[in-house]
């Protein structure tokens, strides 16, 4: 079965995040093009903000913006914003955060001194993962826990997903993830844990095409950040 056809038919690993406002097709038309294409909401958002939208389309050096000059808002990827004091902020982040929030079965690494509080999407064959986990020190170390969540880049058929599935019946699952990231060999579980379908589900659930993927609040922060640039990130 490809990864594929198991992404539309299982509901755990759709992202559906449906936003009410107004527009030509009805709501049943679009009820039924996502029942048709076996795609399930499992989270909406409705904002009193996106009521009656009237959008313009700009293409920008940043890629695409949906903006409604009136309303002040904007709309770009996965993300909605309001212009407020000449600062942008995101409609969708507490929704984002209260989803990472839920999501069980995290791998944590603790600051003693904790002054802020991440969630990393992470995958044992990703290069710039590897580079983050051998420095991860550095982040706990400017007050930085680390949450740390599975995502296979390449989907469930992929080996690093059933690595990564092993790590969840380990004692240690931290210290399993980190001697993979260090280029242990880390044997394939025979079936996907509880754990990384958990976390391969928030990642699809929020918007999650790349790793290392960090996120603060809610709100998406990029890739990978040395930590001495995240705190300075993270402190604005």
């Amino acid at each position: 079965m490809s990864y594929k056809y198991m992404k539309k038919q299982m509901t755990m690993l759709v992202m559906a995040a449906t936003i009410s406002m107004t527009v030509n097709a009805s709501i049943e038309e679009v009820e039924s093009y996502l029942d048709a294409n076996n795609i399930t909401a499992r989270y909406r958002l409705q904002a009193d903000e996106l009521k009656d939208l009237s959008l313009e389309t700009v293409y920008t050096h940043s890629g695409i913006v949906h903006i409604d000059y009136d309303k002040n808002i904007l709309i770009q990827t996965d993300n909605v914003y309001k212009l407020e004091n000449g600062s942008l902020a995101s409609l969708i982040a507490p929704m984002t955060k209260s989803i990472l929030d839920q999501t069980e079965h995290k791998i944590v690494k603790k600051a003693s001194n904790e002054k802020f509080v991440i969630q990393v999407f992470t995958d044992i064959g990703c290069g710039y993962c590897q580079q983050m986990h051998r420095e991860i020190e550095s982040y706990t170390d400017a007050g930085i826990t680390v949450e740390f969540l599975l995502f296979s880049r390449n989907g469930m058929n992929d080996q690093s997903f059933l690595k990564m599935s092993s790590f969840e019946s380990r004692a240690n699952p931290l210290q399993a993830l980190q001697d993979a990231m260090h280029g242990h060999f880390t044997y394939p579980a025979e079936h996907p844990s509880k754990q990384a379908l958990a976390h391969q589900e928030a990642g699809m659930l929020v918007g999650v095409r790349a790793t290392p993927a960090i996120y603060y609040n809610g709100l998406p922060l990029g890739g990978y950040i040395p930590a001495a640039q995240l705190v300075q990130a993270l402190e604005m």
